[in-house]
């Protein structure tokens, strides 16, 4: 497994970036909205709680190393709910995409 960690500021531009695409889909988090303006829209209303925050986002990506067998979005989602719960961010608001393209 390989991981890549970027911080950032926006939740909606984050968000556009991930979901642009046929091949990229929602597998879990616990945010209800599913298109980037709706998780942008929650994602404000948490952000509110901690105003003094400059960076909010941050956007975690998880990739397969080559030798590693194919993974549905069952087992990439559980992978990802340890990844998250490893860092301490199981319990901040997060959404957890998959992607096919890469």
């Amino acid at each position: 497994m390989i991981s890549k960690i970027i911080k950032g500021t926006g939740m909606q531009g984050v968000v556009s970036y991930v979901m642009d695409g046929d091949h990229r889909a929602i597998i879990g988090g616990n945010l209800a909205g599913r298109t980037p303006r709706q998780l942008s829209k929650e994602f404000g209303q948490f952000r509110k709680l901690r105003p003094s925050l400059s960076r909010a986002v941050a956007h975690l990506m998880l990739s397969a190393a080559p030798e590693d067998p194919p993974l549905d979005a069952e087992a990439w989602n559980r992978i990802a709910d340890i990844f998250l719960k490893d860092l301490g961010y199981q319990l901040c608001p997060h959404v957890i995409f998959r992607h096919n393209d890469t």
